[in-house]
């Protein structure tokens, strides 16, 4: 193999489908802090409206939409992690199925990963961040699409770190 050039085949797990999905949704970065605002003055006019309604004075109805809105809040975090855990699973089973093995190439050009189903490449302009996490290195073309190599895939973690800085200087270049 030239000192250019690596290629890996991986023959994926259902695990490596659920940190892979993981790692996106942690790369997706959180909503923006305005939102958060949003949602926090919309209890004014609805303690407004029901103080108008009843005979609680407004501190009380403040008190009240202030503490619904904390648990509604924390309903929706609940459901939506539940969800995604969900999905994740339910991604990880069908995807190993759909895709058992993948094959990886890092040249001068770029990145390319194919697999029977699917192919995607990118030239490293197009390379946005590289990281490790949960065992892999992660090749990210943005923030909702990257290139996944297990650390199984390498001889061993010098390997790894070879290939690290073969990306990080295609990607400065």
């Amino acid at each position: 193999m030239a000192a250019n050039q690596y290629s890996y085949a991986i023959d994926l797990t259902p695990d490596d489908y659920r940190q892979f999905y993981s790692a996106i949704g942690r790369h997706q970065g959180k909503p923006p802090n305005w939102v958060y605002a949003v949602a926090m003055s919309l209890c004014i006019p609805a303690g407004i409206a029901l103080a108008s309604l009843t005979r609680l004075r407004p501190v009380d109805i403040g008190l009240h939409c202030g503490i619904a809105f904390l648990l509604g809040m924390f309903a929706m975090f609940v459901a939506v992690r539940f969800a995604t855990a969900s999905t994740i699973r339910q991604v990880a089973l069908i995807g190993v199925e759909d895709c058992k093995r993948f094959s990886v190439s890092l040249d001068d050009e770029g990145v390319e990963a194919w697999s029977e189903r699917f192919a995607t490449k990118g030239r490293w302009s197009a390379v946005k961040d590289l990281t490790i996490e949960n065992g892999a290195l992660m090749v990210w073309l943005g923030r909702l699409q990257a290139v996944r190599i297990p650390d199984r895939a390498f001889a061993d973690i010098t390997e790894r770190d070879a290939v690290v800085a073969f990306i990080r200087s295609r990607m400065t270049s």
